[in-house]
């Protein structure tokens, strides 16, 4: 099985400050998820996380993290997610981190 695990800033690209609290952005997710790209198993987790811009600017910010598995390649609905995610209209964000493993997952 593969697993995609994407995680989400949520300060604005530009302004630096966060958008959306955590259930709004709950909410905006399991929409643009369920409805606009059919994705029906997923989880996510509200994390903390802090980096460093290329012009050496650290900032710290609140995140989702999105794990998502499939038995099905989901490879360019993932990209897709990601430039959807990434549009001023949505979360405005200048990247998103993604992971992609093969996992042995099952359900008991």
């Amino acid at each position: 099985m593969k697993k995609y695990v994407l995680t989400l800033g949520l300060n604005d690209r530009y302004t630096k400050k966060q958008k959306f609290d955590f259930v709004e952005a709950h909410g905006k997710l399991n929409r643009i998820l369920l409805v606009h790209f059919e994705i029906y198993a997923f989880t996510m987790i509200d994390c903390y996380g802090c980096y460093r811009h290329k012009n050496g600017e650290i900032v710290q910010e609140c995140s989702i993290r999105i794990e998502i598995a499939d038995e099905e390649n989901k490879d360019d609905t993932i990209r897709a997610l990601i430039r959807a995610l990434k549009h001023k209209r949505c979360f405005n964000q200048e990247s998103i981190m993604l992971e992609v493993s093969e996992e042995d997952i099952t359900f008991r």
